[in-house]
């Protein structure tokens, strides 16, 4: 809080809104339209909440990857600073279409086509549609229910070989069981200038997968039998990293 104003003195409606802002900013993964319901009844000032969660519910989305359905149903696409065009409206690289997402109900309101300053080239598109078909093989077998993308990050007006540019991948998938408490979180980054790191970076994800099933297995192994006698009457957790 604010040492402004003494000891007893009620809050300013800026206070508040601070606060506000950091509680729901800070929301378990997947548990943020939880913390906002509690937040707007201990407000008790709709006003105040809306400025608040106006501010907040935006950087939750993105730093959280939070993946919505297209309306169209041709796919989900990934709140990320990649494809943000503005504060509500991002691109889907995919599809080449813009969604304008309303981030307080994370859905999407409108998709247009999008403009071609909001596209890479064609020569810069056939390698990142490439990468595209790649990752999302890879994806549907890891994480089934999860989204994946390939935005062009530097150099996406080049027209032909001789300059650099760059892509980033990303991969956002979760899964929540809130009867058993836990909820599993999967978020990927990866940047890459060349093709000679593209194998590199997918050899090492299947790795990385590989390592934390064999943890999910370990731990599931050692808390079954000591917790076993207990799940009949209520519900334990099975996993926790």
């Amino acid at each position: 809080m604010s040492d402004e104003g003494g000891a007893g003195e009620p809050l300013s409606d800026r206070q508040k809104r601070e606060i506000a802002t950091w509680f729901l900013s800070n929301a378990p993964a997947g548990e943020i339209h939880y913390i906002a319901k509690d937040v707007r009844a201990l407000l008790g000032n709709d006003a105040v909440y809306e400025a608040a969660a106006a501010e907040a519910f935006p950087e939750y989305n993105k730093a959280r990857l939070v993946s919505i359905e297209l309306p169209d149903r041709s796919g989900d696409i990934i709140i990320s600073t990649y494809g943000e065009i503005d504060k509500n409206n991002y691109l889907d690289p995919r599809t080449a279409q813009v969604a304008t997402i309303d981030h307080m109900k994370q859905t999407c309101t409108k998709l247009r086509p999008a403009e071609d300053e909001e596209l890479p080239s064609a020569y810069i598109e056939e390698f990142r549609c490439a990468l595209d078909v790649e990752l999302s093989k890879y994806v549907s077998e890891a994480y089934p229910k999860g989204a994946c993308a390939v935005y062009c990050t530097s150099g996406k007006d080049i027209e032909g070989p001789g300059a650099d540019f760059s892509f980033a991948a990303v991969i956002s998938a979760a899964k929540r069981s809130p009867q058993n408490f836990w909820y599993c979180l999967v978020h990927v980054f990866c940047l890459f200038l060349v093709p000679e790191e593209i194998c590199h970076i997918f050899l090492n994800l299947a790795h990385m997968d590989q390592l934390v099933l064999l943890c999910v297995i370990i731990r599931l192994k050692n808390l079954i039998d000591p917790f076993q006698p207990l799940r009949p009457f209520r519900h334990l957790p099975i996993l926790c990293f």
